[in-house]
């Protein structure tokens, strides 16, 4: 009598390189949200984290972090163009530095400010022997 071979499972795991597309394919529609992505292509957050020291998958997600940065870098500017106070104060403060647009915070204090300072000499090791 034969015996029947056990049938192996035929869903294949993606490829290291399928996997990366799917995840950055995913990147745009989860808007960047590493943990979701992970999961549900089903890596660990630190396969993502080797991946990012890949030349070639880096350069990949810095083009996708760039686009999703010039997008919400765009909603800024038109809420700007609404008259949206807040975000014309956060521009200036972050993108108006070198004309003088920022954000100090003055601290005074009354009273003493003196400081003492204890040095403590350490006994070599020969010293510690000779006792």
């Amino acid at each position: 009598m034969e015996k029947k071979k056990p049938k192996q499972n035929s869903t294949k795991r993606p490829s290291k390189k399928s996997r990366q597309a799917m995840f950055l394919s995913m990147y745009l529609d989860y808007r960047g949200h590493i943990g979701r992505i992970c999961k549900e292509i089903g890596i660990d957050r630190a396969t993502y984290y080797l991946w990012k020291k890949e030349p070639k998958f880096a350069q990949d997600l810095d083009s996708l972090i760039e686009f999703i940065n010039d997008s919400v870098e765009d909603k800024i500017l038109q809420e700007i163009d609404a008259g949206e106070k807040e975000l014309i104060k956060l521009w200036a403060k972050t993108k108006m530095k070198h004309r003088g647009f920022v954000e100090k915070q003055e601290i005074e204090h009354k009273g003493d400010m003196s400081i003492q300072i204890n040095l403590i000499e350490k006994e070599s090791k020969n010293k510690k022997d000779e006792n």
